[in-house]
């Protein structure tokens, strides 16, 4: 397979994929899921969050759209090498933030099991859903190449999503369909993503605004109906793997395809993009940081609402720093080692 040309929209999903991770970490981070959805402001950051998490469908839908076209080879195994640098130095860094200004009491052995265990960066089950992912990308890309029509890759697509999205909407009030597969999620995602990438050709024929418009309405609704006047439920039917995030996650994906970028946004997006993961996994450490001081500074939890924006930016801004600097500083580190070792 020849070298895919450059797509920056793939770079703007990434951005605001990892902006949405940001944002949907505010309710995670604040007193929202604590406190009773009875007012506008509550109302309203339901909306938000329920808009907001698409974040990790999205970043699964890019696996799918990218990876498809993998096969097995000895080669395939070392592409893995530069999230495993990543997550490497994130966990120092977090380390050291945990030990240091958290003064939580980790020794270097609690650090080196904690990065093991994926427990030392608390964002970093990602992680470890990809490792596993990434290992199993070869083997569905055959099940995916084998099954060559069009009609049979919709099945494929249409049967993960049966086994591993539908059963929170069909077995909302009763148990209709088998759910003892939702957990393997990942694996709809990335079919769907290469099923979007395979036929977009076609798919761009199909509107997007304003189906994406009634399913966001639709599930904020439907939150609001099994939320308000109690504290947010959160649960199958508006987690990562629910129809929710599953239908709105793919038209996002799909309206994100066909922006027009100007070329400014290529720019910032493309910068973005490269620290993706660094981004999705450092935000943890100014969460630590400014949250505290919102908790502190706004004890009412629906006047949050007005510092969402600036928490969110803040956070942002501040963790694309930190993930420049952090990778700036390891390949300084990287060089010196080289040079000095070469010597």
């Amino acid at each position: 397979m020849g070298r895919t040309k450059y797509n920056p929209n793939l770079d703007l999903i990434r951005t605001v994929a990892v902006l949405a991770v940001i944002g949907v970490h505010f309710f995670l981070n604040s007193k929202f899921y604590d406190a009773l959805i009875d007012s506008w402001q509550m109302v309203l950051m339901t909306g938000l969050r329920t808009a907001l998490m698409i974040c990790v469908p999205l970043f699964m839908l890019l696996t799918g759209y990218l990876m498809r076209g993998k096969t097995w080879s000895d080669q395939y195994y070392l592409k893995v090498l530069p999230t495993v640098f990543t997550y490497l130095q994130v966990s120092v860094v977090i380390f050291l933030f945990r030990k240091y200004y958290l003064a939580e009491k980790l020794t270097l052995q609690d650090g080196l099991l904690g990065m093991l265990d994926y427990s030392l960066a608390p964002y970093a089950w990602y992680v470890e859903m990809y490792f596993g992912l990434f290992l199993l990308i070869p083997f569905l890309n055959a099940i995916w190449q084998f099954y060559d029509q069009k009609f049979q890759r919709q099945l494929i697509t249409a049967t993960l999503a049966l086994l591993c999205i539908l059963p929170t909407l069909f077995n909302s009030f009763n148990k209709l369909l088998p759910d003892f597969w939702q957990g393997l999620y990942p694996l709809a995602y990335y079919f769907a993503g290469a099923y979007l990438a395979e036929y977009q050709a076609d798919l761009r024929e199909l509107p997007v605004a304003w189906p994406m418009t009634a399913v966001l309405v639709i599930n904020w609704l439907v939150n609001l109906n099994h939320s308000y006047g109690q504290i947010f439920k959160w649960a199958d039917f508006n987690d990562y793997f629910s129809y929710q995030q599953y239908f709105l996650g793919i038209l996002v994906f799909m309206a994100l395809l066909r922006c027009q970028l100007p070329p400014w946004l290529i720019r910032v997006s493309h910068f973005i993009a490269q620290y993706a993961l660094a981004i999705y996994l450092l935000s943890f450490v100014f969460d630590q940081i400014f949250y505290p001081v919102l908790k502190r500074l706004v004890p009412q939890v629906n006047q949050e609402l007005y510092y969402f924006p600036i928490l969110v930016i803040s956070v942002f801004g501040a963790t694309v720093s930190l993930a420049w600097l952090m990778t700036q500083f390891f390949s300084i580190m990287r060089r010196f080692l080289h040079k000095l070792w070469s010597h």
